[in-house]
């Protein structure tokens, strides 16, 4: 089974967020090969 590791630096405090994805979380892949955040806070995920 493979994953999707996200992470996001806390904001008021120095800890971070972490999310996985997966397949049946409803990645489409199970592979990611870039991850951007555009400028209105939306993540683009490149498989």
């Amino acid at each position: 089974m493979n994953y999707l590791l996200f992470l996001s630096p806390g904001r008021a405090t120095n800890t971070a967020w972490i999310q996985y994805y997966c397949i049946e979380d409803g990645l489409s892949q199970s592979y990611v090969f870039c991850i951007l955040q555009d400028s209105n806070g939306l993540m683009w995920f490149w498989y």
